[in-house]
């Protein structure tokens, strides 16, 4: 079965859960339009999505009216979001140019999505395509960018989640009716958006001399100058070096070769965590 992306709000409000679960490999739930409205139905779409396993992210509409504000907005959206939430989206559309302005709409953008990066959060910025050229939306820095384009035609600017339907284009699943649908759009994996990375380590050992183990230490240490490198105490009094976390297998491997070339009759391995 093919799974979707999906973004919901209260206006998707008779889900058949047993239906639509099985269809979904993320949901990202609007939390509020600006700071006053509150999804009515943002916390009961959590339930039901954590009871059927499934990822959920956090979304707010953005109604702010100056820097100032969006500070506001950033952190009462904060103080609501569900602590499970696996990201944010802050979503920017012709509202909010309506109440901001374009003069400093780029500035207070950029402002809503610090607090959120700053709180450490994974941050990302959704933005109307006939927007995301103008008022320097393009130049907002941001974990991942999210466009809407329907009609069958890719947006015309990189971005990483591409919505390709709403309810009123063709956007429809069982069990949840008319629904907006995304897909995802650059070299980002559905892991990657849901915390669910692949990660490995690299072991080498074992040394029972310190003199020994620092020495090989260094030598890593210089050939991966910025690689996380740190060892590890035995209960028997040996000791091992271990270098991660790798979320690429073929990083991973590519790694583990050079290694081997430097050190061809020490014993190491690789394991996923």
């Amino acid at each position: 079965m093919t799974k979707h992306i999906v973004d919901l709000s209260k206006y998707n409000n008779n889900i058949d859960w047993d239906i639509a679960a099985p269809q979904l490999d993320l949901a990202i739930c609007r939390v509020q339009y600006g700071s006053k409205k509150i999804d009515t139905l943002y916390n009961e779409h959590i339930q039901n999505l954590e009871k059927h396993r499934i990822p959920h992210a956090a979304y707010a509409y953005g109604c702010y009216v100056s820097i100032a504000d969006a500070l506001v907005e950033a952190k009462d959206f904060l103080a609501r979001v569900n602590p499970n939430a696996q990201f944010l989206v802050l979503d920017v559309e012709d509202d909010t140019l309506a109440s901001c302005g374009s003069t400093y709409l780029a500035e207070a953008t950029q402002v809503f999505i610090n607090t959120c990066r700053d709180a450490g959060w994974k941050v990302g910025l959704y933005v109307s395509h006939h927007m995301y050229g103008s008022y320097g939306l393009q130049n907002i820095k941001a974990d991942f960018l999210w466009i809407p384009r329907y009609g069958g035609n890719k947006p015309e600017y990189e971005c990483d989640l591409w919505q390709y339907a709403d309810g009123e284009t063709g956007g429809w699943l069982d069990g949840i009716g008319k629904v907006d649908l995304n897909v995802l759009n650059g070299d980002k994996t559905i892991e990657w958006f849901t915390n669910d990375q692949e990660l490995y380590r690299i072991f080498i050992g074992d040394f029972n001399s310190v003199e020994w183990i620092e020495e090989v230490y260094q030598t890593i240490k210089d050939i991966f100058p910025d690689y996380g490198i740190w060892t590890q105490s035995l209960d028997d009094g040996n000791q091992r070096i271990i270098i991660g976390d790798f979320n690429s297998k073929a990083w991973c491997d590519e790694t583990f070769a050079k290694l081997k070339d430097t050190f061809p009759s020490y014993g190491m391995w690789v394991e996923r965590i």
